[in-house]
């Protein structure tokens, strides 16, 4: 995907909203899975927590899979365990599918399931924080030869980036989410990224504050 692409994306998606009151995800996952196959993406899956508004209640989940798929997913709250989501809300930089521990159960029967409904044997997962307290998961599918090169696997995790921000940042227009600009970091969290400033690891900031490297990362 090259930079006009993602300029073309924003105008499109800009015209969508203004088509429709009713606002519907769904319609707006089709669009980024429409531009994402370009570069091998077969399928896109996103998923929101802590959405400051009272519609979103639940865990927001948007995935372009079959029907069946999504219903069985979202009865056994898969969402809950999804080694993907663990590792994607487990810290803040982008996940590579690859890396995951092939070894574990869960993950053996993820990427079973993905084999089956051909929705690509590799990914990648963007995490994603917002000012208003949300975080979500912006999660894509790709075949096993897709950007297998490290270089083009770098330049597609970059453009994601891209995308996944563009689509958060839509997602809450359209839930009419309020930036509360004056939300404060907590004294933990200050004590972090001071720290991280001056180039100090999760595992040393955890001895300073006195809690494990898991909960700087969280913090982070």
């Amino acid at each position: 995907m090259y930079r006009e692409d993602v300029f073309d994306l924003i105008d499109r998606l800009a015209r969508a909203d203004r088509r429709t009151v009713r606002y519907n995800l769904l319609d707006e996952v089709l669009l980024l899975d429409e531009v994402l196959r370009a570069t091998g993406v077969s399928h896109v899956g996103y998923v929101a927590f802590n959405l400051p508004t009272r519609r979103a209640d639940r865990p927001l989940l948007s995935v372009i899979h079959a029907a069946s798929w999504r219903k069985s997913y979202a009865q056994a709250r898969r969402v809950d365990l999804e080694p993907v989501v663990r590792a994607g809300f487990g810290g803040i930089t982008p996940v590579d599918w690859r890396l995951l521990d092939r070894d574990d159960p869960v993950v053996e029967k993820l990427l079973g399931e993905v084999l089956e409904f051909d929705l690509g044997a590799n990914g990648f997962s963007i995490p994603l924080r917002g000012r208003s307290g949300e975080y979500g998961l912006f999660s894509v599918c790709c075949a096993e030869d897709a950007s297998s090169l490290p270089p083009q696997r770098r330049a597609l995790i970059r453009r994601l980036m891209v995308m996944s921000a563009i689509f958060h940042s839509s997602v809450q227009v359209a839930l009419a989410i309020e930036p509360h600009v004056e939300m404060r970091l907590s004294d933990g969290e200050l004590a972090c990224l001071r720290l991280k400033a001056h180039g100090t690891s999760d595992h040393e900031i955890g001895v300073v504050l006195g809690v494990r490297a898991t909960a700087v990362r969280f913090l982070l």
